[in-house]
């Protein structure tokens, strides 16, 4: 099993246009841009980042 070793803190950065990229690391830049738009309270990147269709889902691994 692979660890990330990766975080996403305040450090976090608006990476949409790396979002887009095919495999894990269109995940990880979509993944950094959330917590970047989290901890910016940026609604326009979360709008950005958040896809508009039925099967989204936010599991928070605190909130069940």
């Amino acid at each position: 099993m692979r660890i990330l070793e990766q975080t996403y803190g305040e450090q976090a950065r608006d990476c949409l246009q790396e979002s887009t990229e095919p495999g894990v690391e269109g995940a990880r830049a979509a993944l950094e841009s959330f917590y970047h738009s989290f901890n910016q309270r940026s609604e326009t990147v979360l709008r950005q980042v958040w896809a508009d269709d039925p099967l989204v889902q936010l599991n928070n691994p605190l909130g069940g």
